[in-house]
């Protein structure tokens, strides 16, 4: 699929070719860190990162979904487009262009960008026509290069996600569960009932959606290099799952940063056990898991407009808010 001559900027011996497969993993794992750093975003996306997402490709075909940017034969940026159905709600194709900063101010981010909403175009003429259908990307809300060219180019602010740090692992709670529920480590048979009662405790959640819960994404979990469930608190009463953090330490991460963080995500309580100190009980748990590993700090995601107060509960927990990030969304033609 060519783009337009007129997006495609005059610089001698760019090319914007098609992904090529195992060839491109390293260079885009360095692009990524490149990328992230000038936006002042702090998350590793590796090269086996990339290998393990394509053993099974969901809602992407690498090698049509992919463009890549090099200037005399080196790469110099790259992006990628994929989409997910929301329940009841829009089709999102989502989309992230990687540039390094010596590159930018040229054009070449936004003859990705307009690649990117080519490639959804034509991947959107295949879809129901019954449905809606928006483009999607994310920036962080300090000023940066993808933020600037998003909001240039017609993307207005749909939701927000903030990062919260609890910056140390110092005098943790000790909080208790209701009666008759307990916390017991996670055997390998508990796992799918996990994420089943996961999957139910987020269908109130903003963007939820069914098919981000379908097998092909629990064997992809299954698949990730940070899936530890010996990490993970779990509640139980009785025989079933009312609430979970899947705890996770990103190896790749700490070193390339330089910190023993660990990760207190995809905190879920079903909804007729909320308001009973279920979440702040497990996630109080979870940052002893993480001390007792070694680590010295925790952090977290939530949605701003969580509709479970989940932001008063962390921020009682100890945990500070320290970066924001916006998603931004336009209708697909």
């Amino acid at each position: 699929m060519a783009l337009s001559s007129e997006y495609v900027p005059a610089i001698k011996g760019l090319r914007l070719r098609p992904f090529r497969g195992p060839e491109d993993y390293e260079p885009f794992g360095m692009i990524v860190a490149k990328s992230f750093d000038a936006d002042h975003v702090e998350w590793t996306v590796t090269a086996d990162d990339y290998r393990l997402r394509d053993e099974d490709p969901i809602n992407q075909d690498p090698f049509r979904d992919r463009i890549v940017a090099e200037v005399d034969g080196e790469i110099v940026g790259f992006s990628e487009v994929s989409w997910d159905q929301v329940t009841d709600g829009p089709r999102v194709y989502r989309h992230l262009a990687h540039v390094v900063p010596e590159w930018r101010g040229a054009g070449v981010r936004k003859a990705l960008l307009k690649w990117d909403e080519l490639r959804i175009r034509e991947v959107a003429g295949g879809h129901p026509a019954d449905v809606k259908k928006l483009f999607e990307s994310w920036a962080n809300d300090e000023e940066n290069d993808w933020k600037s060219l998003l909001i240039s180019e017609g993307y207005t602010p749909a939701h927000h996600v903030l990062e919260m740090v609890r910056k140390d692992l110092d005098d943790l709670p000790s909080l208790p569960l209701p009666e008759g529920v307990e916390v017991r480590p996670v055997r390998p048979s508990d796992v799918h009932a996990v994420w089943d009662m996961n999957k139910e405790a987020m269908r109130d959640h903003r963007n939820y959606s069914e098919e981000a819960f379908d097998e092909q994404h629990f064997e992809s979990l299954l698949r990730m290099p940070v899936y530890d469930p010996n990490l993970w608190a779990v509640a139980w009463h009785k025989d079933k799952p009312v609430g979970a953090v899947w705890n996770y330490i990103n190896e790749d991460e700490n070193r390339q940063y330089g910190r023993k963080w660990g990760h207190t995500e995809n905190i879920a309580v079903l909804r007729d056990w909320r308001r009973r100190g279920i979440a702040s009980a497990l996630v109080a748990r979870s940052l002893a898991i993480l001390k007792d590993c070694g680590m010295t700090a925790a952090t977290l995601d939530v949605d701003a407009q969580n509709p479970s107060g989940a932001l008063q509960v962390y921020r009682r927990l100890g945990y500070e808010v320290v970066k924001s990030f916006t998603f931004y969304q336009k209708p697909v033609p």
